[in-house]
């Protein structure tokens, strides 16, 4: 589902995003989403704060362990 239509950013992009550690912060300035018409930024905080990675250190070999750090 498109949730962010200024920037035709879907769900599961942002989903994909946020389990896999990027901040409300990081899919914002990656996508757009939310920055536009602001119609849609709270569902996309919503989705980052129920989907997001784990916090602090994640377990060995753990999938949603973010890369390039």
């Amino acid at each position: 589902m498109i949730v962010c239509v200024c920037h035709s950013v879907s769900d599961s992009s942002i989903r994909t995003a946020a389990a896999m550690g990027a901040s409300h912060e990081d899919i914002v300035r990656s996508t757009g989403a939310g920055s536009s018409c602001g119609c849609c930024a709270d569902f996309v905080a919503s989705i980052v704060e129920k989907e997001g990675g784990c916090r602090g250190s994640p377990c060995p070999g753990c999938p949603r362990k973010p890369t390039g750090h």
